[in-house]
C-alpha cells in the first residue's frame, strides 16, 4: 500500500511540475500537442483548441508535448518550440521547476496553518536556576541567544545541546507594559548552574504554548545496536536538562516512545493522555497511548 501511495505522490509532483511546461507554452503561444496526466495507455482523452487532454493507466507522473520539440529536424513551423525567441524557450524550461516550488511553498502554508509554527514562548522559569534571579518572565518571546537566532523552540533546544554551559546573553521580546500589541527587547545575561542529579548543565527555563507542551522520544531497543541506544538516552536526557519530564510511555510506527511534558498543570494525567492521542488520524492503529509494559508496539497500515 505504502508503494501505491509513494507513486500516486510522486505522479501529482511530477504532473504539477509538467503542468508548469504547460502554462508558459500556451502562454509564449507554443501549440501544445497532449498535456497527459500519467503514462502508459490512454484510459480517456479529449482535445480542446487543439490540445489533447489525456489520462493514462500509470500514475507516474506525466508529460507536456509541445510542437518540435521531440522531431529529429529541426522544426520552424510557426508556434513550434524551436520557432520561439531564446527566451521563452528559457522561460518554458524554467517553469517546471518554478511550479514545483510554488507547490512546495502551497503545502508548507497548508500544514503551517493546520499545525502552527514552535514559537520560543515561556510560560515558567524553574525555581533555584539562574533563569530565575535573570530578569526574564513567563509570557516573554526568546528571540535571541548570544548570536544565535531563535525562531522556534527547536532552535534554543539545539543551541543548548551544542554549547552546554556557556553562558549566554539571552535576548527576549516582552509585550509593553499597558499598550497590547507592542513589543520591547530585552537582554539578559545568564550564567547556566550545573545539575548533578541530571548531569548536565541548565538555564531553568520552561517552554509552553497555550496547552503543555508533549513531545515524543524514541526509547531503547532491546536488540538495537548499542550505539544507537546510546543516541536514544542522550536525546531523552537532553530534553530533562531542559524542563522535560517523562509522563507516559506510548507507540507509534511499529516503536515505543517516551512521552515528555512540560507545563503540564493543571491537567490531569488522562486529559493530557487524551488530547494526545487526539492529534493523530482514527484509522491509525498503531498510535496506542499510553502503551502498557508487556503491550507489543504495531506496524502502521503502510508498513505492513
Amino acid at each position: 500500500m505504502n508503494i501505491i501511495l509513494a507513486l500516486i505522490v510522486f505522479g501529482l509532483i511530477v504532473t504539477f511540475h509538467e503542468f508548469g511546461h504547460f502554462s508558459l507554452a500556451k502562454l509564449c503561444g507554443i501549440r501544445v500537442l497532449e498535456f497527459s496526466v500519467g503514462m502508459g495507455p490512454k484510459i480517456a482523452s479529449f482535445v480542446k483548441r487543439g490540445t489533447q487532454y489525456s489520462l493514462r493507466m500509470l500514475p507516474l507522473g506525466g508529460y507536456c508535448s509541445m510542437l518540435g520539440e521531440d522531431t529529429d529536424a529541426e522544426d520552424f513551423t510557426e508556434g513550434s518550440l524551436n520557432a520561439a525567441p531564446v527566451w521563452k524557450r528559457i522561460l518554458i524550461v524554467a517553469a517546471g521547476p518554478m511550479f514545483n516550488f510554488i507547490l512546495a511553498f502551497l503545502l508548507a502554508v497548508v500544514i503551517l496553518s493546520q499545525v502552527g509554527v514552535d514559537r520560543c514562548v515561556l510560560t515558567g522559569i524553574l525555581e533555584g536556576y539562574p533563569a530565575e534571579n535573570s530578569g526574564i518572565r513567563p509570557g516573554d518571546e526568546i528571540g535571541r541567544i548570544n548570536d544565535h537566532k531563535v525562531v522556534f523552540f527547536r532552535d534554543l533546544t539545539s543551541y543548548l545541546y551544542m554549547y552546554p554551559g556557556k553562558a549566554a546573553d539571552v535576548t527576549v521580546l516582552r509585550e509593553t507594559s499597558g499598550t497590547e500589541g507592542e513589543m520591547e527587547r530585552h537582554t539578559f545575561r545568564i550564567e547556566p548552574m550545573y545539575n548533578t542529579e541530571r548531569g548536565a548543565w541548565m538555564l531553568g527555563k520552561l517552554k509552553e504554548q497555550g496547552r503543555p507542551l508533549v513531545l515524543e522520544s524514541e526509547l531503547p531497543v532491546a536488540d538495537a545496536p548499542e550505539q544507537e541506544n546510546a543516541i536514544r538516552s542522550r536525546r531523552i536526557a537532553f530534553y530533562e536538562r531542559n524542563g522535560f519530564v517523562p509522563a507516559y510511555e506510548m507507540a507509534t510506527c511499529g516503536m515505543r516512545w517516551q512521552a515528555m511534558l512540560a507545563g503540564g498543570e493543571p491537567y490531569s494525567l488522562e486529559d493530557l493522555m487524551r488530547w494526545h492521542k487526539q492529534l493523530y488520524d482514527e484509522k491509525r492503529t498503531d498510535v496506542k497511548v499510553p502503551l502498557g509494559p508487556d503491550e507489543v508496539p504495531e506496524l502502521p497500515y503502510w508498513m505492513k
